[in-house]
């Protein structure tokens, strides 16, 4: 009890009677205030992301089944766990070469990714080493489905497969085993040399899993090779023919 409550009691005066703050001068229950809902749709939501996310003051529509978001398709959504499209699925991403060479001067405005880590390292997965390590821009991570099918698109076409007829890695094998032009062949089989052991000692003991071409081989590439050898110096003779 309080001072003034105390002698208010001694005096004998009546007790003063508060008002209730919850009824207003009708005697009617006051009714609560309503609560601010935005109707005009944020266009930024809509497009993915609102930087000012429960703070803006436009309409935040959820959608039940989101779409794939097509910035993260291409490999250029920076939005992560906070953007409301899909993050799922395949995706066509094209890293941008500009990029990868350091000259690219579009910066954000960039139709191609830039995001070199989405790319896998051709050194660490076919040599299995990378000199970079840990500070190589491309990915050392275990292949995919995905990332080995952009690996394959980075080595080319399987030299097994195309002029041997198979491949004993199979679907394994980090080089593609796409049917290719006979414009694609011939460039590519302009890449592969004859077997100096096959051709000039007259056996190789990699046998049918040698790089280079046994039969394949073209009579005038066996006669090229030939002539390169009589026309390079003693020193090249000399390690041919301790074979």
């Amino acid at each position: 009890m309080t001072i003034e409550e105390v002698a208010e009691e001694i005096l004998g005066r009546p007790k003063k009677k508060f008002k209730s703050t919850q009824n207003n001068k009708s005697g009617k229950a006051a009714k609560p205030k309503k609560e601010w809902v935005p109707l005009v749709p944020c266009k930024y939501y809509a497009q993915g992301y609102c930087k000012d996310a429960e703070k803006c003051t436009f309409k935040h529509e959820s959608i039940n089944d989101p779409e794939v978001c097509p910035l993260w398709i291409k490999g250029k959504c920076k939005n992560d766990d906070l953007c409301r499209f899909k993050h799922e699925g395949p995706r066509d991403i094209k890293i941008c070469q500009f990029y990868k060479a350091q000259s690219c001067t579009k910066g954000d405005q960039c139709p191609f990714s830039h995001e070199l880590n989405l790319e896998p390292c051709r050194f660490f997965h076919l040599q299995k080493t990378c000199e970079q390590g840990e500070l190589c821009p491309y990915s050392h991570d275990p292949l995919t489905p995905e990332s080995l099918e952009r690996l394959r698109k980075l080595t080319g076409p399987c030299r097994f497969w195309q002029f041997k007829g198979y491949c004993v890695t199979g679907d394994a094998c980090l080089f593609a085993h796409d049917e290719i032009s006979e414009e694609e062949r011939k460039k590519l089989e302009s890449t592969i040399t004859p077997c100096i052991y096959y051709h000039l000692k007259g056996g190789c003991r990699s046998g049918d899993d040698c790089f280079y071409l046994h039969n394949e081989a073209t009579a005038e590439q066996v006669n090229q090779l030939k002539n390169e050898l009589n026309n390079n110096s003693e020193k090249k003779m000399e390690i041919v023919n301790n074979l």
